[in-house]
């Protein structure tokens, strides 16, 4: 009944010895090598060829999925062999039913897992846009106060500071030129004027410091050259920039600028180094500033420049390392994406 269409009950010399087809009982049939597989105790399943002796009388029920299964006695022997026929066709659309059911429900997973990602990918970009706003708000912000405050310190300096200096150099000067003798008194007050004078040429340096950027003036390029040319104990500078700066906000200029001047001045200063390095360089990702010294290097914590250089790089989306060689020496790499901020 139901898909099963035909069964036969096979003895170990290969003959029929019962089936539903009355025409077959008793019948026996040469080299059925699947009989003698079942007798072995092995299970065999595979589609009916029609054309065997055997299949006459299956002929016309159609296409055809036959099992040879063993039957074992009480002592645990094959004693015979049950073969089974079922039709096929009703098995394939079954196969093809579940088949159409796994792969819509792999496609409904995938989908919605797209969607997933694909919400989250937003989500992510988002927020990411955000932050990048965000940095450039308080970059442009941090630049306006630094603006403001540079105004002020260079009016301070000149009004508050520069102009009682000026008369005490003056005053020094009418004094150890004619209203005292020689002597030690005289010869004091021409150390105090020699003293003034370098505090005013310190301050005057201070005060075109204090002056428009020469990044705003000259352009980044320019403004390395310049200071490479400011430090007699720097040897050399490479600018290697390939366009890089017109692609750079100038913003991010100045932030690259100020990052190169703190980490010349440290190698300087600090580190005691016979040659300083400056390159600028555009690469794959954007602009890569590195700052090489073969000074020596202190451990400790960065101190308030390094922090402060590494706070404008990154609020500008660049990345700020610095490495020490076994053998001495730092390096200062920081790296700036292309393209001018919104």
């Amino acid at each position: 009944g139901g898909d099963t269409v035909r069964v036969k009950v096979w003895d170990m010399s290969g003959r029929i010895v019962w089936s539903d087809e009355d025409r077959l009982i008793g019948r026996s049939f040469e080299g059925q090598a699947e009989i003698q597989r079942a007798f072995q105790g092995g299970v065999t399943v595979e589609e009916t060829d029609l054309t065997d002796l055997e299949n006459e009388f299956e002929r016309g029920l159609g296409r055809l999925l036959e099992f040879y299964l063993p039957v074992r006695g009480a002592s645990g022997e094959v004693d015979a062999v049950f073969e089974v026929y079922q039709r096929l066709d009703p098995l394939e659309r079954t196969l093809d039913g579940v088949r159409i059911s796994t792969w819509l429900r792999i496609g409904t997973g995938l989908g919605v897992l797209g969607l997933f990602m694909g919400t989250l990918t937003l989500v992510t970009l988002r927020g990411a846009e955000r932050r990048r706003r965000q940095s450039e708000r308080l970059l442009h912000r941090s630049l306006d106060v630094r603006e403001s405050e540079r105004v002020r310190l260079a009016n301070a300096l000149h009004d508050d500071v520069g102009q009682p200096l000026y008369r005490i150099l003056y005053g020094l000067d009418a004094m150890h030129d004619g209203h005292l003798g020689a002597g030690r008194m005289r010869d004091e007050a021409g150390r105090l004027a020699q003293l003034v004078r370098a505090v005013d040429g310190t301050l005057r340096n201070e005060m075109r410091g204090l002056q428009a950027s020469p990044v705003e003036r000259d352009g980044l390029a320019a403004a390395l050259e310049d200071l490479a040319s400011d430090n007699g104990a720097l040897p050399r500078i490479r600018v290697a920039i390939d366009g890089a700066d017109e692609m750079i906000d100038p913003m991010v200029q100045e932030a690259l600028y100020r990052a190169a001047r703190e980490a010349v001045a440290n190698a300087l200063r600090h580190s005691g180094a016979g040659a300083v390095e400056v390159t600028l360089a555009a690469s794959r990702n954007g602009a890569e500033l590195r700052v090489a010294d073969t000074g020596a290097w202190t451990p400790g914590d960065d101190g308030l420049g390094i922090a402060t250089m590494r706070a404008m790089i990154e609020a500008c989306g660049g990345t700020l390392s610095i490495s020490h060689g076994v053998q001495g020496g730092t390096v200062v790499t920081a790296v700036v994406p292309k393209g001018r901020l919104a």
